[in-house]
């Protein structure tokens, strides 16, 4: 026989579990909408009175819970999909960052170690090279690339310094006040991050 007080606990279990399911995310996501709309419905069907002599769900209990759970399926992953694509973009911006930021100081100390902080550089803003000495540093192709010396920006034997599937470079600048990297996003929308040092350094 099925047991008088299922009617009497089964609608506020599946209310609550409804009501925390959707304050976990709030955002506009139809099954989670469509899933808020039938619950009403679905909870005075629940909690209607039922016979004694009846036996497990009915058909139709059984289907509007099979709905009710497809949607609320449905919901947890898009939910989770969105949760990961911004997991996955912060990650980038964060290795991009890190990545800019380390680059600009490795130019700043090469040009330091190589005590050329009193003359001026060569800075050639079309090419988006800039030569100190016998070395320099260019942006080909969104690559960093550097030549240690007798760099011309035009020249070849070239060397690319960093990853490209953690970060590519957008410009390089240098003024007689300052040194500056940025950088764009590895994919999805471009995003760019400047970086600047002051120069010279003393």
């Amino acid at each position: 026989m099925r047991n008088p007080a299922t009617a009497q606990w089964r609608a506020p279990v599946l209310a609550l579990t409804f009501t925390s399911a959707l304050r976990a995310r709030a955002t506009t996501l139809r099954p989670l909408v469509t899933a808020r709309r039938l619950l009403p419905t679905a909870l005075r069907f629940l909690a209607r009175p039922q016979r004694k002599d009846a036996l497990g769900f009915t058909l139709v209990e059984f289907v509007l819970a099979s709905s009710l759970a497809a949607l609320l399926a449905t919901a947890l992953v898009a939910v989770f999909t969105r949760y990961y694509s911004e997991l996955e973009q912060s990650n980038q911006a964060f290795v991009r960052q890190q990545q800019t930021q380390y680059w600009l100081h490795w130019l700043w100390r090469d040009m330091h170690r190589q005590a050329l902080v009193d003359q001026r550089p060569s800075y050639h803003a079309d090419q988006q090279c800039l030569l100190y000495g016998e070395a320099g540093v260019r942006i080909r192709n969104t690559h960093l690339q550097w030549r240690p010396a007798g760099a011309a920006c035009d020249s070849n034997g070239w060397q690319a310094l960093h990853d490209p599937a953690q970060v590519r470079f957008r410009a390089l600048e240098w003024s007689p006040e300052a040194l500056c990297l940025t950088s764009r996003s590895v994919s999805g929308p471009a995003r760019l991050y400047k970086e600047c040092m002051p120069w010279p350094p003393f």
